[in-house]
């Protein structure tokens, strides 16, 4: 499985929309994520579990949606990957809570 793109709306520490574009490192065998402590790196890979599985990896699904997002703002998390020479995409959204 090879990521292209995550695009995550008012999820984890994203307020807002969040785009991690995988397409300048695709060619690379491997590839490094990091920042500063509280970036959002591991909401990285919350999103992505999330994407593929329909549940995150530490948290529970209640708590997939940022604090800090405006009222009624959409949860989501957009996810295009590549299997061989498929490409997938999926997008969920936890359950909301009005």
């Amino acid at each position: 499985m090879r990521p292209i793109s995550l695009t995550a709306k008012a999820f984890g520490p994203f307020r807002d929309q969040e785009t991690v574009d995988f397409k300048a490192v695709s060619s690379q065998p491997l590839f490094g994520i990091y920042g500063e402590t509280g970036s959002g790196k591991s909401s990285i890979f919350e999103a992505i579990a999330f994407a593929l599985f329909g549940k995150p990896l530490s948290k529970d699904l209640e708590d997939l949606r940022s604090h800090f997002a405006q009222t009624g703002a959409i949860c989501e998390v957009d996810f295009i990957f590549e299997v061989g020479a498929h490409s997938y995409r999926v997008i969920r959204r936890p359950r909301q809570i009005t």
